[in-house]
Protein backbone atom coordinates (compact mmCIF):
# COMPACT_ATOMS: atom_id res chain seq x y z
CA UNK A 1 0.00 0.00 0.00
CA UNK A 2 1.40 3.74 -0.79
CA UNK A 3 1.57 5.46 1.94
CA UNK A 4 3.14 8.83 3.22
CA UNK A 5 3.09 10.43 6.51
CA UNK A 6 2.83 14.06 6.50
CA UNK A 7 4.05 14.29 10.10
CA UNK A 8 7.26 12.59 9.53
CA UNK A 9 8.12 13.34 6.07
CA UNK A 10 10.11 16.25 4.78
CA UNK A 11 7.40 18.45 2.84
CA UNK A 12 7.25 21.79 3.94
CA UNK A 13 10.39 23.93 3.58
CA UNK A 14 11.33 26.35 6.41
CA UNK A 15 14.08 28.82 7.02
CA UNK A 16 16.00 27.68 10.22
CA UNK A 17 17.21 30.45 12.76
CA UNK A 18 21.06 29.99 11.68
CA UNK A 19 19.95 30.73 7.72
CA UNK A 20 19.43 27.16 6.37
CA UNK A 21 16.39 26.17 4.03
CA UNK A 22 15.09 22.25 5.26
CA UNK A 23 12.06 20.70 4.94
CA UNK A 24 10.53 19.49 7.67
CA UNK A 25 7.61 17.46 8.24
CA UNK A 26 4.00 19.04 10.33
CA UNK A 27 5.41 17.86 13.87
CA UNK A 28 9.01 19.34 13.12
CA UNK A 29 7.71 22.10 12.02
CA UNK A 30 5.92 22.76 15.20
CA UNK A 31 8.25 21.20 17.74
CA UNK A 32 11.26 23.01 16.11
CA UNK A 33 9.41 26.49 15.48
CA UNK A 34 10.83 28.29 18.18
CA UNK A 35 14.36 27.80 15.76
CA UNK A 36 12.32 28.16 12.54
CA UNK A 37 12.55 31.79 10.82
CA UNK A 38 9.82 31.03 8.63
CA UNK A 39 7.67 29.41 6.09
CA UNK A 40 10.05 29.65 2.85
CA UNK A 41 8.16 28.27 0.14
CA UNK A 42 8.47 30.09 -3.41
CA UNK A 43 4.81 30.42 -3.49
CA UNK A 44 3.18 32.79 -1.13
CA UNK A 45 0.41 30.89 -2.10
CA UNK A 46 1.45 28.12 -0.24
CA UNK A 47 3.00 30.12 2.44
CA UNK A 48 -0.52 31.21 3.23
CA UNK A 49 -2.19 28.08 2.81
CA UNK A 50 0.23 26.07 5.28
CA UNK A 51 -0.49 28.24 8.06
CA UNK A 52 -4.27 27.85 8.50
CA UNK A 53 -3.41 24.17 8.44
CA UNK A 54 -1.03 24.90 11.50
CA UNK A 55 -3.11 26.87 13.34
CA UNK A 56 -5.79 24.45 13.12
CA UNK A 57 -3.98 22.13 14.66
CA UNK A 58 -2.63 24.10 17.68
CA UNK A 59 -6.06 25.32 17.87
CA UNK A 60 -7.22 21.58 18.98
CA UNK A 61 -3.78 20.88 20.69
CA UNK A 62 -4.60 24.02 22.82
CA UNK A 63 -5.98 22.96 26.26
CA UNK A 64 -8.84 23.61 28.38
CA UNK A 65 -12.60 24.35 26.56
CA UNK A 66 -13.66 27.59 28.19
CA UNK A 67 -11.81 31.09 26.89
CA UNK A 68 -10.22 32.07 29.91
CA UNK A 69 -8.86 28.48 30.33
CA UNK A 70 -7.59 28.18 26.83
CA UNK A 71 -6.34 32.26 26.89
CA UNK A 72 -4.54 31.04 29.85
CA UNK A 73 -2.79 28.46 28.49
CA UNK A 74 -1.92 30.82 25.66
CA UNK A 75 0.05 33.17 27.64
CA UNK A 76 1.85 30.14 29.50
CA UNK A 77 3.02 28.72 25.92
CA UNK A 78 3.78 32.73 24.68
CA UNK A 79 6.13 32.66 27.99
CA UNK A 80 7.66 29.38 28.21
CA UNK A 81 8.75 30.10 24.29
CA UNK A 82 7.27 26.88 22.76
CA UNK A 83 4.53 24.83 22.15
CA UNK A 84 4.24 21.34 24.25
CA UNK A 85 5.66 18.63 22.50
CA UNK A 86 3.80 15.64 24.42
CA UNK A 87 0.97 17.42 23.59
CA UNK A 88 1.58 17.74 19.70
CA UNK A 89 2.72 13.95 19.77
CA UNK A 90 -0.17 12.61 21.43
CA UNK A 91 -2.99 14.50 18.89
CA UNK A 92 -0.29 13.23 16.05
CA UNK A 93 -0.63 9.55 17.14
CA UNK A 94 -4.43 9.93 17.70
CA UNK A 95 -5.15 11.02 14.10
CA UNK A 96 -2.20 9.92 12.73
CA UNK A 97 -4.43 7.70 9.10
CA UNK A 98 -5.41 11.25 8.94
CA UNK A 99 -2.59 12.89 8.10
CA UNK A 100 -1.30 10.00 5.34
CA UNK A 101 -1.65 11.44 2.12
CA UNK A 102 -2.31 8.53 0.34
CA UNK A 103 -5.15 6.69 2.87
CA UNK A 104 -7.19 3.93 1.64
CA UNK A 105 -10.04 5.93 3.69
CA UNK A 106 -8.79 9.17 5.04
CA UNK A 107 -6.67 10.52 2.64
CA UNK A 108 -5.62 13.94 3.96
CA UNK A 109 -7.70 17.32 2.59
CA UNK A 110 -9.32 14.50 0.08
CA UNK A 111 -12.48 12.54 -0.67
CA UNK A 112 -11.00 8.68 -0.44
CA UNK A 113 -13.96 7.01 -3.03
CA UNK A 114 -14.23 10.24 -5.52
CA UNK A 115 -14.46 8.97 -9.40
CA UNK A 116 -14.57 10.71 -12.12
CA UNK A 117 -14.32 10.13 -15.89
CA UNK A 118 -11.61 11.50 -16.22
CA UNK A 119 -8.02 12.52 -14.57
CA UNK A 120 -6.54 15.67 -14.27
CA UNK A 121 -2.70 16.18 -14.64
CA UNK A 122 -1.38 17.21 -11.25
CA UNK A 123 -0.51 20.76 -12.65
CA UNK A 124 -3.99 21.76 -12.72
CA UNK A 125 -3.85 22.48 -9.29
CA UNK A 126 -1.11 24.87 -9.06
CA UNK A 127 -2.84 28.13 -8.95
CA UNK A 128 0.21 30.14 -10.39
CA UNK A 129 1.33 27.77 -13.16
CA UNK A 130 -2.24 28.24 -14.65
CA UNK A 131 -3.26 31.87 -13.93
CA UNK A 132 -0.23 34.37 -12.99
CA UNK A 133 3.03 35.19 -14.44
CA UNK A 134 4.79 34.14 -11.15
CA UNK A 135 5.21 29.86 -10.75
CA UNK A 136 4.33 27.50 -8.21
CA UNK A 137 6.69 25.46 -10.05
CA UNK A 138 7.65 25.02 -14.27
CA UNK A 139 5.52 22.95 -16.13
CA UNK A 140 9.45 22.25 -18.00
CA UNK A 141 10.53 20.57 -14.52
CA UNK A 142 10.87 17.13 -14.18
CA UNK A 143 9.21 17.35 -11.29
CA UNK A 144 5.93 17.61 -13.56
CA UNK A 145 6.15 14.48 -15.41
CA UNK A 146 6.27 12.50 -12.55
CA UNK A 147 5.49 14.63 -9.12
CA UNK A 148 6.63 13.71 -6.14
CA UNK A 149 4.33 13.33 -2.77
CA UNK A 150 6.09 16.40 -1.14
CA UNK A 151 4.92 18.58 -4.40
CA UNK A 152 1.25 16.73 -4.56
CA UNK A 153 0.99 18.07 -0.56
CA UNK A 154 2.06 21.30 -1.39
CA UNK A 155 -0.35 21.31 -4.11
CA UNK A 156 -3.12 19.97 -2.39
CA UNK A 157 -2.79 22.13 0.38
CA UNK A 158 -2.98 25.40 -1.81
CA UNK A 159 -5.94 24.54 -4.06
CA UNK A 160 -8.04 23.74 -0.92
CA UNK A 161 -7.59 27.81 -0.32
CA UNK A 162 -6.84 29.40 -3.18
CA UNK A 163 -9.31 27.44 -5.72
CA UNK A 164 -10.63 29.44 -8.61
CA UNK A 165 -14.35 29.80 -8.95
CA UNK A 166 -14.87 30.24 -12.56
CA UNK A 167 -16.47 27.72 -14.85
CA UNK A 168 -18.61 24.90 -14.44
CA UNK A 169 -17.45 22.17 -12.35
CA UNK A 170 -17.03 18.51 -13.67
CA UNK A 171 -19.55 15.38 -12.06
CA UNK A 172 -18.26 13.05 -10.05
CA UNK A 173 -19.14 9.77 -8.07
CA UNK A 174 -18.49 9.91 -4.58
CA UNK A 175 -19.04 5.88 -3.02
CA UNK A 176 -20.84 5.12 -6.64
CA UNK A 177 -23.21 7.43 -6.31
CA UNK A 178 -23.56 10.08 -9.11
CA UNK A 179 -22.55 14.03 -8.15
CA UNK A 180 -23.47 17.12 -9.95
CA UNK A 181 -22.14 20.13 -7.98
CA UNK A 182 -22.90 23.30 -8.39
CA UNK A 183 -20.72 25.76 -10.24
CA UNK A 184 -16.86 26.19 -8.92
CA UNK A 185 -17.01 28.68 -6.39
CA UNK A 186 -13.75 30.52 -4.67
CA UNK A 187 -11.17 29.26 -1.93
CA UNK A 188 -11.62 30.97 0.94
CA UNK A 189 -8.28 32.75 0.50
CA UNK A 190 -8.60 33.91 -3.14
CA UNK A 191 -10.20 36.98 -2.99
CA UNK A 192 -9.13 39.63 -1.27
CA UNK A 193 -5.86 40.11 0.69
CA UNK A 194 -4.64 37.26 3.47
CA UNK A 195 -3.04 38.73 6.25
CA UNK A 196 -1.24 38.08 9.04
CA UNK A 197 1.20 39.45 12.02
CA UNK A 198 4.12 37.54 12.01
CA UNK A 199 6.95 37.67 15.34
CA UNK A 200 11.31 37.04 15.10
CA UNK A 201 10.46 32.86 14.60
CA UNK A 202 8.03 30.77 13.66
CA UNK A 203 6.66 30.14 17.14
CA UNK A 204 5.79 33.49 17.88
CA UNK A 205 4.01 33.75 14.28
CA UNK A 206 2.19 30.55 14.77
CA UNK A 207 1.64 32.00 18.46
CA UNK A 208 -0.05 35.33 17.46
CA UNK A 209 -2.58 33.42 14.66
CA UNK A 210 -3.72 30.90 17.58
CA UNK A 211 -6.50 33.26 18.88
CA UNK A 212 -8.06 31.87 22.14
CA UNK A 213 -11.99 30.72 21.99
CA UNK A 214 -14.24 29.10 23.73
CA UNK A 215 -14.39 25.37 22.62
CA UNK A 216 -16.79 23.85 19.87
CA UNK A 217 -17.48 20.42 20.32
CA UNK A 218 -18.97 19.96 16.93
CA UNK A 219 -15.83 22.23 15.55
CA UNK A 220 -13.08 20.01 13.70
CA UNK A 221 -10.37 20.40 11.06
CA UNK A 222 -11.40 18.36 8.22
CA UNK A 223 -8.80 15.79 8.38
CA UNK A 224 -10.85 14.50 11.94
CA UNK A 225 -14.68 14.38 9.96
CA UNK A 226 -15.14 10.77 8.41
CA UNK A 227 -16.92 12.80 5.94
CA UNK A 228 -15.76 16.01 5.13
CA UNK A 229 -17.69 15.89 1.33
CA UNK A 230 -20.99 15.56 3.09
CA UNK A 231 -20.66 19.59 3.63
CA UNK A 232 -19.67 20.28 0.44
CA UNK A 233 -21.86 22.66 -1.71
CA UNK A 234 -24.88 20.88 -3.71
CA UNK A 235 -27.20 22.20 -6.31
CA UNK A 236 -31.27 22.35 -4.72
CA UNK A 237 -33.57 23.72 -7.33
CA UNK A 238 -30.70 25.13 -9.75
CA UNK A 239 -29.64 26.96 -6.77
CA UNK A 240 -26.24 26.53 -4.81
CA UNK A 241 -26.60 25.83 -1.05
CA UNK A 242 -23.95 25.81 1.18
CA UNK A 243 -23.16 24.40 4.37
CA UNK A 244 -21.85 27.33 7.23
CA UNK A 245 -18.68 26.41 9.00
CA UNK A 246 -18.74 24.82 12.29
CA UNK A 247 -16.46 27.16 14.00
CA UNK A 248 -12.81 28.49 13.89
CA UNK A 249 -11.33 24.80 12.83
CA UNK A 250 -13.59 24.22 10.18
CA UNK A 251 -13.37 27.22 8.85
CA UNK A 252 -9.30 27.57 9.06
CA UNK A 253 -9.52 23.84 6.74
CA UNK A 254 -12.72 24.12 4.60
CA UNK A 255 -12.22 21.62 1.57
CA UNK A 256 -13.01 24.18 -1.54
CA UNK A 257 -12.47 21.17 -3.81
CA UNK A 258 -12.99 17.78 -3.74
CA UNK A 259 -9.90 16.12 -4.91
CA UNK A 260 -8.14 12.41 -4.73
CA UNK A 261 -4.62 12.42 -5.73
CA UNK A 262 -3.66 9.09 -7.87
CA UNK A 263 -0.41 8.25 -7.09
CA UNK A 264 2.03 5.57 -8.82
CA UNK A 265 4.77 3.42 -7.49
CA UNK A 266 7.93 1.89 -9.70
CA UNK A 267 10.97 0.89 -8.61
CA UNK A 268 9.79 1.55 -4.95
CA UNK A 269 9.62 5.61 -5.75
CA UNK A 270 6.15 7.22 -5.13
CA UNK A 271 4.81 9.64 -7.93
CA UNK A 272 1.69 11.63 -8.14
CA UNK A 273 1.05 12.51 -11.72
CA UNK A 274 -2.81 12.52 -12.00
CA UNK A 275 -5.87 14.03 -9.57
CA UNK A 276 -9.13 13.69 -9.72
CA UNK A 277 -11.06 17.19 -8.68
CA UNK A 278 -14.47 19.18 -8.52
CA UNK A 279 -16.27 21.73 -6.65
CA UNK A 280 -16.19 21.15 -3.00
CA UNK A 281 -17.42 23.49 -0.33
CA UNK A 282 -17.56 27.58 -0.28
CA UNK A 283 -17.80 30.27 2.37
CA UNK A 284 -21.51 30.57 2.59
CA UNK A 285 -22.79 34.28 1.90
CA UNK A 286 -25.62 35.91 3.61
CA UNK A 287 -28.68 36.85 2.07
CA UNK A 288 -27.23 40.22 0.79
CA UNK A 289 -24.89 38.66 -0.67
CA UNK A 290 -21.88 39.45 2.03
CA UNK A 291 -18.91 37.61 2.23
CA UNK A 292 -18.71 35.11 5.35
CA UNK A 293 -15.71 35.97 7.35
CA UNK A 294 -11.99 34.47 7.62
CA UNK A 295 -9.42 35.00 10.15
CA UNK A 296 -6.96 35.60 7.89
CA UNK A 297 -8.91 38.71 6.17
CA UNK A 298 -9.36 42.27 6.39
CA UNK A 299 -12.94 44.16 5.05
CA UNK A 300 -14.35 46.96 3.86
CA UNK A 301 -17.73 48.68 3.64
CA UNK A 302 -19.09 48.64 0.18
CA UNK A 303 -22.18 50.20 -1.09
CA UNK A 304 -23.60 46.78 -2.51
CA UNK A 305 -22.67 44.32 -0.31
CA UNK A 306 -22.28 46.07 2.89
CA UNK A 307 -18.86 44.74 3.18
CA UNK A 308 -16.06 43.25 1.46
CA UNK A 309 -12.63 41.90 1.60
CA UNK A 310 -9.91 44.70 1.40
CA UNK A 311 -8.05 44.04 -2.07
CA UNK A 312 -5.12 44.43 -4.46
CA UNK A 313 -5.42 46.86 -7.20
CA UNK A 314 -2.98 46.61 -10.25
CA UNK A 315 -0.04 48.64 -10.11
CA UNK A 316 0.11 49.58 -6.26
CA UNK A 317 2.17 48.02 -4.27
CA UNK A 318 0.18 46.94 -0.91
CA UNK A 319 2.33 49.54 1.45
CA UNK A 320 0.71 52.18 -0.53
CA UNK A 321 -2.42 51.26 1.41
CA UNK A 322 -1.34 50.61 4.74
CA UNK A 323 -3.36 52.29 6.15
CA UNK A 324 -6.19 50.31 5.58
CA UNK A 325 -3.97 47.43 6.61
CA UNK A 326 -3.71 48.95 10.58
CA UNK A 327 -7.75 50.48 10.48
CA UNK A 328 -9.35 48.87 13.05
CA UNK A 329 -12.74 49.14 11.23
CA UNK A 330 -10.89 46.31 8.46
CA UNK A 331 -10.22 43.60 11.58
CA UNK A 332 -13.28 44.24 13.42
CA UNK A 333 -15.82 42.41 11.91
CA UNK A 334 -14.27 38.76 13.04
CA UNK A 335 -13.38 38.10 16.93
CA UNK A 336 -11.28 35.57 15.34
CA UNK A 337 -8.70 37.77 13.31
CA UNK A 338 -5.41 37.48 14.39
CA UNK A 339 -4.97 41.39 13.81
CA UNK A 340 -7.62 42.51 16.17
CA UNK A 341 -6.10 39.70 19.07
CA UNK A 342 -2.39 41.36 18.65
CA UNK A 343 -3.84 44.72 18.98
CA UNK A 344 -5.69 43.40 22.19
CA UNK A 345 -2.64 42.12 23.46
CA UNK A 346 -1.03 45.42 22.70
CA UNK A 347 -3.34 47.34 24.56
CA UNK A 348 -3.68 45.16 27.38
CA UNK A 349 0.65 45.43 27.75
CA UNK A 350 0.84 42.17 27.84
CA UNK A 351 4.38 42.46 25.63
CA UNK A 352 7.61 43.88 26.37
CA UNK A 353 8.26 47.02 24.29
CA UNK A 354 12.42 45.41 23.44
CA UNK A 355 11.23 41.85 22.67
CA UNK A 356 8.64 42.14 20.31
CA UNK A 357 9.24 43.23 16.78
CA UNK A 358 6.32 42.20 14.49
CA UNK A 359 5.66 42.22 10.69
CA UNK A 360 2.57 42.25 8.51
CA UNK A 361 2.57 39.46 6.24
CA UNK A 362 0.19 40.56 2.89
CA UNK A 363 -0.44 37.77 0.16
CA UNK A 364 -2.94 39.25 -2.48
CA UNK A 365 -3.72 39.18 -6.04
CA UNK A 366 -4.90 41.48 -8.70
CA UNK A 367 -7.42 40.90 -11.79
CA UNK A 368 -8.15 42.28 -14.61
CA UNK A 369 -11.18 44.83 -14.52
CA UNK A 370 -14.29 43.07 -15.53
CA UNK A 371 -12.70 39.25 -15.78
CA UNK A 372 -13.10 37.69 -12.59
CA UNK A 373 -10.64 34.73 -14.02
CA UNK A 374 -8.18 36.45 -15.72
CA UNK A 375 -5.00 36.87 -13.04
CA UNK A 376 -2.56 39.91 -13.61
CA UNK A 377 -0.27 39.59 -10.78
CA UNK A 378 0.20 37.88 -6.94
CA UNK A 379 1.98 40.08 -4.59
CA UNK A 380 3.64 38.35 -1.48
CA UNK A 381 4.88 41.96 0.80
CA UNK A 382 6.27 42.06 4.69
CA UNK A 383 6.21 45.53 6.13
CA UNK A 384 8.22 46.23 9.54
CA UNK A 385 5.65 47.70 11.81
CA UNK A 386 5.33 49.19 15.34
CA UNK A 387 2.23 47.16 17.73
CA UNK A 388 1.44 50.80 18.79
CA UNK A 389 0.09 51.34 15.02
CA UNK A 390 -2.67 48.72 15.93
CA UNK A 391 -3.62 50.70 19.18
CA UNK A 392 -3.56 54.53 17.78
CA UNK A 393 -5.56 55.54 15.56
CA UNK A 394 -4.61 58.68 14.95
CA UNK A 395 -1.05 57.43 14.02
CA UNK A 396 -3.42 55.79 11.60
CA UNK A 397 -4.56 58.43 10.43
CA UNK A 398 -1.45 60.39 9.59
CA UNK A 399 -0.37 57.17 7.99
CA UNK A 400 -2.99 57.65 5.48
CA UNK A 401 -1.98 61.42 5.01
CA UNK A 402 0.95 60.27 4.11
CA UNK A 403 0.46 58.06 1.32
CA UNK A 404 -2.18 60.55 0.29
CA UNK A 405 0.36 63.39 0.02
CA UNK A 406 2.37 60.68 -2.13
CA UNK A 407 -0.12 60.17 -4.48
CA UNK A 408 -0.47 64.20 -4.97
CA UNK A 409 3.25 64.39 -5.48
CA UNK A 410 3.06 61.54 -8.02
CA UNK A 411 0.24 62.63 -10.32
CA UNK A 412 2.13 66.27 -10.43
CA UNK A 413 5.10 64.16 -11.16
CA UNK A 414 3.97 63.00 -14.32
CA UNK A 415 2.27 66.27 -15.16
CA UNK A 416 5.14 68.03 -14.98
CA UNK A 417 7.20 65.30 -17.33
CA UNK A 418 3.87 66.25 -19.28
CA UNK A 419 4.46 69.69 -20.07
CA UNK A 420 8.57 68.36 -21.38
CA UNK A 421 6.89 65.83 -23.67
CA UNK A 422 5.02 67.84 -24.90
CA UNK A 423 7.04 70.34 -26.24
CA UNK A 424 9.72 67.39 -27.21
CA UNK A 425 6.95 65.76 -29.53
CA UNK A 426 6.78 69.29 -31.08
CA UNK A 427 10.36 68.86 -32.21
CA UNK A 428 11.49 72.43 -31.67
CA UNK A 429 8.39 73.87 -33.45
CA UNK A 430 7.10 77.08 -32.39
CA UNK A 431 4.62 77.52 -29.61
CA UNK A 432 1.78 77.54 -32.10
CA UNK A 433 2.28 74.00 -33.33
CA UNK A 434 -0.12 71.44 -31.41
CA UNK A 435 1.60 67.84 -31.27
CA UNK A 436 -0.87 65.05 -31.54
CA UNK A 437 -2.20 64.23 -27.82
CA UNK A 438 -1.82 60.18 -28.34
CA UNK A 439 1.98 61.10 -29.57
CA UNK A 440 2.80 62.71 -26.31
CA UNK A 441 0.58 60.25 -24.01
CA UNK A 442 2.82 57.57 -25.44
CA UNK A 443 6.08 59.48 -24.34
CA UNK A 444 4.86 59.85 -20.98
CA UNK A 445 3.98 56.54 -20.56
CA UNK A 446 7.45 55.07 -22.13
CA UNK A 447 9.42 57.44 -19.54
CA UNK A 448 6.77 57.82 -16.68
CA UNK A 449 8.92 59.18 -13.91
CA UNK A 450 6.11 57.57 -11.17
CA UNK A 451 7.51 53.88 -12.66
CA UNK A 452 11.08 54.71 -10.42
CA UNK A 453 9.59 56.80 -8.05
CA UNK A 454 7.69 54.07 -6.38
CA UNK A 455 10.44 51.55 -6.26
CA UNK A 456 12.80 54.27 -4.79
CA UNK A 457 9.91 55.44 -2.23
CA UNK A 458 9.24 52.20 -0.63
CA UNK A 459 12.34 51.90 1.14
CA UNK A 460 11.24 55.19 2.82
CA UNK A 461 7.95 54.16 3.84
CA UNK A 462 9.40 51.19 5.45
CA UNK A 463 11.48 53.31 7.88
CA UNK A 464 8.21 55.87 8.56
CA UNK A 465 6.62 52.63 9.53
CA UNK A 466 9.07 51.61 11.64
CA UNK A 467 9.58 55.44 13.51
CA UNK A 468 6.13 56.68 13.34
CA UNK A 469 5.23 55.53 16.98
CA UNK A 470 8.20 56.84 18.71
CA UNK A 471 8.68 60.25 17.00
CA UNK A 472 5.56 61.06 14.47
CA UNK A 473 6.52 64.65 13.68
CA UNK A 474 10.05 64.02 12.85
CA UNK A 475 9.40 60.50 10.89
CA UNK A 476 6.54 62.50 8.92
CA UNK A 477 9.14 65.68 8.73
CA UNK A 478 11.45 62.56 7.33
CA UNK A 479 8.95 61.34 4.91
CA UNK A 480 8.27 64.76 3.13
CA UNK A 481 11.65 65.69 2.44
CA UNK A 482 12.25 61.74 1.25
CA UNK A 483 8.89 62.53 -0.92
CA UNK A 484 10.65 65.89 -2.41
CA UNK A 485 13.87 63.93 -2.98
CA UNK A 486 12.92 60.96 -4.48
CA UNK A 487 10.49 62.93 -6.79
CA UNK A 488 13.21 64.96 -7.81
CA UNK A 489 15.67 62.19 -8.91
CA UNK A 490 12.70 60.70 -10.30
CA UNK A 491 11.96 63.55 -12.87
CA UNK A 492 15.70 63.91 -13.27
CA UNK A 493 15.95 60.84 -14.66
CA UNK A 494 12.78 60.99 -16.98
CA UNK A 495 14.17 64.00 -18.58
CA UNK A 496 17.74 62.35 -18.93
CA UNK A 497 16.45 59.54 -21.11
CA UNK A 498 14.81 62.42 -23.35
CA UNK A 499 18.80 62.65 -24.56
CA UNK A 500 20.19 65.44 -25.20
CA UNK A 501 19.31 66.65 -28.71
CA UNK A 502 18.71 70.52 -29.12
CA UNK A 503 14.85 69.95 -28.72
CA UNK A 504 15.23 67.72 -25.54
CA UNK A 505 17.29 70.11 -24.04
CA UNK A 506 14.56 73.36 -25.26
CA UNK A 507 11.73 70.58 -24.18
CA UNK A 508 13.76 69.91 -20.33
CA UNK A 509 14.13 73.84 -20.06
CA UNK A 510 10.18 74.15 -20.02
CA UNK A 511 10.17 73.08 -15.77
CA UNK A 512 12.09 73.87 -13.15
CA UNK A 513 14.24 70.37 -12.52
CA UNK A 514 14.79 71.47 -8.58
CA UNK A 515 11.25 73.05 -8.07
CA UNK A 516 10.22 71.79 -4.88
CA UNK A 517 6.77 69.77 -4.87
CA UNK A 518 4.17 72.34 -2.72
CA UNK A 519 2.27 69.73 -0.95
CA UNK A 520 -0.13 72.67 0.39
CA UNK A 521 -1.12 73.38 -2.85
CA UNK A 522 -1.60 69.95 -4.10
CA UNK A 523 -3.20 69.30 -0.71
CA UNK A 524 -5.89 71.99 -1.61
CA UNK A 525 -5.64 74.05 -4.58
CA UNK A 526 -8.33 76.65 -3.97
CA UNK A 527 -7.75 76.59 -0.61
CA UNK A 528 -4.30 77.52 -0.59
CA UNK A 529 -4.47 80.70 -3.48
CA UNK A 530 -7.47 81.86 -1.56
CA UNK A 531 -4.84 82.02 1.83
CA UNK A 532 -2.66 83.31 -0.72
CA UNK A 533 -4.79 86.37 -1.68
CA UNK A 534 -5.61 87.03 1.72
CA UNK A 535 -1.95 86.69 2.86
CA UNK A 536 -1.18 89.30 -0.24
CA UNK A 537 -4.39 91.39 0.86
CA UNK A 538 -3.00 91.51 4.27
CA UNK A 539 0.25 92.53 3.17
CA UNK A 540 -0.72 95.08 1.22
CA UNK A 541 -2.99 96.99 3.88
CA UNK A 542 0.16 96.63 6.75
CA UNK A 543 2.76 97.95 4.13
CA UNK A 544 -0.13 101.03 3.98
CA UNK A 545 -0.61 101.40 7.41
CA UNK A 546 3.02 101.60 7.65
CA UNK A 547 3.39 104.37 4.95
CA UNK A 548 0.48 106.91 6.21
CA UNK A 549 1.38 109.40 9.01
CA UNK A 550 -0.41 108.88 12.08
CA UNK A 551 -3.47 111.40 12.70
CA UNK A 552 -1.71 112.18 16.44
CA UNK A 553 1.27 113.04 14.88
CA UNK A 554 2.25 117.23 14.16
CA UNK A 555 5.24 119.02 12.60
Amino acid sequence: MISYDLTREEWIPVLMEGGDIQELGLRDVLTQAPHIREIAHDSPLFVASIHPVLTAVLQRVLGGTTFRQREAEWKRWWKQGHFDVEAIDLYFQKWHDRFDLFHAKYPFYQVANLEMAEKSPLFRLAMEENNAPAMFANRADPDWVAPPPALAAQLVVTIQNFALGFGRSSKAKIAGQEIEPPYSADGPLLRGLTVWPSGENLFRTLMLALVPHELNSEDKPCWELDAPHQLRDELVNGKRQTKPPLGVCDRLTLQSRLLRLLPEEKDGVISVPFAYFTQGRSLEKDEAGRPSFHPLKLYVPSTTTGVMALGLSEGKAIWRNAHSLFSKKARGFDPQNSLAFTARLTSDGFFEEDEFHPRLNVVGMATEPGKAGKFLLWRYDRLPFAPTLLTDANLVEQLGHANADADLIADELRARFARVARVFVAGGKDSSYKPDPDDVKALVDKFDPRRAFWPRLAQHFTVLLQNLADEPAAALEQWETNLQNTARDSLHNACDALGTAPHAIVAVAQIDLEQRFNLAYLRDPQGYSKGQKLRAAAKKASQKTRSTPSAAHTD
